[in-house]
């Protein structure tokens, strides 16, 4: 299997009060196509962090993430922005949805920014919701759904543009137990059919059991659990 993302003794330092707080410490660790990555840790020890700069969102103090064998930081700005727009899929805890939209009109809009207008990007937005059972909610807004089909919405949307990595923040952290259950059974499932690899940060561990490796983040050093 190849390797997709291999992140190097990745350092994230924040100045505050005149000192420099280290969040991230010599984070290493690799992922390969298809393949998911569990990460826990308590509140404040830096899993978001981690999860804006695997996104570009946050550029690394030092240290190396590559995608497919090259630095992604070593590129310019805007094929930053591409890279951002086209290879990954972001799934937070908050689902974001635009509340002026329907199921349909918010899955589609990726695919609206980044230019596909030649592929209807109805037709694709709707086999999406298709695969995460929501296929009669699609002209429903965001208030006229549960908080497990928001996720779901929210879920089809990260998916619609066919990234290779998709970056989740807690994505069941809203939702009890059992559709908590549910969205990361679902999220981890369409990620491996669809040879996409997934890191997600997560209190819940009742649904790291799903992940092909699981880490703690713990006093800004990444160790491996299993």
């Amino acid at each position: 299997m190849s390797e997709l993302v291999r992140v190097e003794n990745i350092k994230k330092v924040f100045p505050k009060n005149g000192t420099d707080v280290s969040v991230l410490k010599e984070v290493s660790f690799g992922l390969d196509v298809g393949q998911s990555i569990a990460i826990v840790g308590q509140s404040g020890s830096g899993k978001s962090t981690l999860l804006q700069v695997l996104g570009t969102i946050m550029r690394p103090t030092s240290g190396r993430v590559c995608f497919r064998g090259k630095n992604i930081f070593d590129l310019s700005e805007s094929e930053i922005v591409g890279f951002r727009r086209h290879k990954l899929g972001f799934v937070f805890q908050f689902h974001h949805l635009l509340p002026d939209f329907t199921a349909l009109e918010n899955v589609s809009m990726p695919l609206l920014i980044q230019g596909n207008l030649t592929d209807k990007p109805e037709k694709i937005a709707e086999n999406w919701l298709d695969k995460v059972g929501l296929k009669d909610r699609l002209d429903h807004a965001p208030y006229a759904l549960s908080g497990g089909e928001q996720q779901r919405v929210a879920i089809a949307r990260a998916l619609v543009g066919s990234p290779e990595i998709i970056l989740a923040d807690e994505p069941t952290g809203n939702l009890d137990f059992e559709r908590a259950k549910e969205v990361a059974e679902l999220l981890f499932d369409l990620a491996r059919k669809n040879k996409i690899g997934l890191i997600m940060a997560t209190h819940n561990l009742e649904i790291i059991h799903m992940a092909d490796q699981v880490f703690r983040l713990k006093d800004g050093y990444l160790e491996k659990v299993r």
